[in-house]
């Protein structure tokens, strides 16, 4: 799979849009159970699932926060 990325010229791009504190300090909240944040995770999907995810947000209709976790993760 890493070379379909590669020779398509795919570029995978993380985003923030805050400093490390505040996303320390947001991690001991969701940690704490402080904040809820399940319902921001609208589809998981395996490893071994990844080129659906990829479309999944491609097409952004139906989806908000799309992760990608390791096969024993998937819920």
């Amino acid at each position: 799979m890493p070379h379909k990325l590669f020779f398509s010229e795919i570029t995978l791009m993380a985003s923030y849009s805050s400093y490390i504190s505040e996303t320390t300090a947001t991690l001991g909240y969701i940690k704490r159970g402080q904040i809820n944040c399940s319902g921001l995770i609208t589809h998981r999907f395996g490893l071994d699932e990844i080129g659906d995810a990829i479309k999944l947000t491609a097409e952004a209709k139906h989806s908000l926060k799309v992760v990608v976790v390791s096969d024993k993760e998937v819920t």
